[in-house]
């Protein structure tokens, strides 16, 4: 960090430096901006007693989208949390009335906390009683007055001072419940926070400067007399920077052949490893041992827009998520890196083609500053990508090198179906004896667990749905391909095309239903195949709002709402004159 010292003054070997009495911080502080090797020693332990459950965590925040021409500054934020005191419990075992110690196997210990007041995360009214299993009480830092919490000092900057603004999140807990010695316990929770948007980021870094931030809180048991606490902000490496900075930029490279989509997204391999590149960030300006770089493919909020925000929470279930590492209960799946100076990294082929993501480089400090003070900052590099399903890559895994040249129409293998249909549908263009299989209807049966109604105790059920097949697109492909559907009622030796609408007894065809109670004549709405193409945005129709994208042909037997189970059921029989049909899946190149 030699540049960053020198250009702030701030010297390389901190003197020693005697604890400042209470009179001595009060006279200083008005002084804007302390030199370092002064503030270090200014921790609360001068001021109050040192305790280990205090703490003030300081955090900037910025978020930088790389495009095809630039990387842009997305949003920033600057955060202040200050927590005094401290109690932890065990997730599942809060409750709404009172349990001893050993009622139940999972909270053996009983719920021995009740929260009067505030909140407590993972607790929330009406189950106010807490399994706690170690708690401590605020001895700093008064709760209940907000207001008196302040941003007193700054370094020389735009940003306004003194600036209040806080907001509370403390709470109160009667603690020990199974015994006749129940106390109350205060945890002191303040914080606050001032965001950026996409056009404020010079306001944010005029704002925001390194250096050192005196705040004040309202002391325990005398809230008039304020409790100083001084953080800093160190600099950190930046996705772009404007004007003159000795600032590191990261910013990506290289991503296989830095090939760019129509729609704005970085192109990643189907079926190849996928290697990035990115500009190294210098040890001088990194905390080694404070600071970890980690990368992860994020879920893209809109895939339609390579600027959109990233869908951080899964609506499932409420977890931090990510198209890779697809971890699952993690907190927050992502890959440490070995070291943040590291510049370059190899996702596997485990993409569904079509997938759409944003790939997240991010910079974590996590640095102690003073005896109570923490520096929680970080960056975020953010790259749209998409993965694409490449005949050029099926090419040149499947052929030998001296068939690589055949085109995507050659029938290569001379079994009667050219390249494009053996890569589209999944068998080896090199091998006669490998050909497309046919799709087949078949029954498609559900497993229902009717446990769900109170009032209907089968434990599991099986239930027929409807018969058919179901074909899964090929999605991302290079070049665009068309999905034909075919029926053949011949043996084979005609094929007709079979598309989306419904396929009636008496043999007639229409795009939409027919309206069954104009006619006299059953057959004329019996319907005996519904054929319909659907895409699926991410996460429809799956447990996971991380899964890919999806698009399918299914052809089925008509189906009605059974309103007992609340599912579809149909006849679990092939519609009767249908059994000798046979289909096939025609693939083609789409027309530019």
């Amino acid at each position: 960090m030699t540049g960053y010292f020198k250009k702030y003054k701030i010297p390389l070997k901190f003197p020693l430096v005697r604890p400042l009495h209470l009179n001595q911080i009060n006279d200083m502080i008005w002084i804007k901006n302390l030199p370092f090797y002064v503030i270090s020693t200014l921790v609360i332990g001068s001021a109050v007693t040192v305790n280990a459950q205090l703490s003030l965590e300081l955090s900037t925040q910025k978020s930088y989208r790389q495009n095809q021409k630039s990387v842009q500054f997305e949003s920033g934020k600057f955060k202040v949390d200050l927590s005094d005191g401290s109690l932890t419990s065990v997730g599942g075992c809060n409750f709404i009335q009172y349990y001893p110690p050993g009622y139940f196997t999972d909270c053996f210990f009983g719920t021995a906390g009740y929260l009067e007041s505030g909140t407590i995360p993972g607790v929330t009214p009406p189950e106010r009683y807490i399994a706690v299993t170690s708690i401590s009480p605020a001895t700093v830092v008064e709760a209940g007055a907000p207001d008196r919490g302040r941003l007193n000092a700054a370094p020389a900057s735009t940003l306004r001072r003194p600036k209040a603004g806080f907001r509370e999140n403390s709470a109160v807990i009667s603690y020990n419940l199974n015994t006749a010695f129940v106390e109350k316990y205060t945890i002191t929770r303040y914080n606050a926070s001032t965001s950026y948007s996409k056009k404020q980021r010079r306001k944010f870094e005029s704002d925001i400067v390194p250096g050192s931030y005196q705040y004040y809180f309202p002391r325990l048991n005398q809230p008039n007399v304020p409790v100083a606490i001084i953080p800093f902000v160190y600099p950190m490496p930046e996705g772009s920077v404007k004007g003159i900075s000795k600032l590191n930029v990261l910013r990506f490279t290289t991503v296989n052949k830095n090939k760019w989509s129509k729609d704005g997204f970085m192109e990643l391999s189907y079926s190849k490893p996928n290697l990035f590149k990115w500009t190294p960030l210098a040890a001088q300006a990194l905390f080694p041992s404070g600071d970890t770089l980690s990368f992860a493919i994020r879920v893209i909020k809109d895939p339609k827009n390579p600027n959109s925000t990233i869908r951080e929470n899964d609506t499932f279930n409420g977890r931090v998520q990510s198209v890779f590492p697809d971890f699952n209960n993690a907190s927050d799946p992502k890959l440490y890196l070995r070291n943040p100076t590291t510049s370059s990294f190899t996702v596997p082929p485990v993409f569904a083609g079509g997938t759409k993501g944003v790939v997240e480089l991010q910079l974590q400090r996590n640095v102690k500053t003073s005896g109570v003070t923490y520096d929680n900052s970080f960056r975020r590099f953010q790259l749209p990508v998409v993965v694409v399903n490449r005949y050029s890559d099926y090419q040149d895994l499947a052929f030998p090198l001296g068939k690589k040249n055949t085109t995507i129409l050659d029938d290569t293998d001379g079994d009667g179906y050219n390249n494009l249909n053996e890569w589209v549908l999944g068998s080896a263009a090199n091998d006669p004896t490998s050909k497309p299989e046919a799709p087949v209807t078949t029954l498609h049966e559900a497993i229902y667990d009717s446990d769900y109604f109170a009032f209907y105790r089968v434990r599991r059920e099986v239930i027929p749905r409807y018969f058919g097949f179901t074909i899964d697109q090929k999605l991302g492909t290079d070049p665009d391909i068309v999905y034909t559907l075919q029926r053949s009622r011949d043996g084979s030796k005609t094929w007709l095309d079979f598309p989306d609408g419904y396929y009636y007894a008496d043999g007639s065809y229409s795009s939409t239903p027919k309206d069954y109670t104009r006619s006299n004549n059953s057959s004329a709405y019996q319907i005996d195949w519904v054929v319909k193409t659907t895409p699926y945005e991410p996460g429809i129709r799956s447990i996971k709002s991380n899964s890919p994208a999806r698009r399918e042909i299914k052809v089925r037997t008509s189906t009605a709402a059974d309103v007992f189970y609340g599912l579809e059921y149909s006849p679990n029989i092939q519609p009767p004159g249908t059994e000798n049909d046979t289909y096939r899946v025609k693939i083609t190149l789409k027309k530019k």
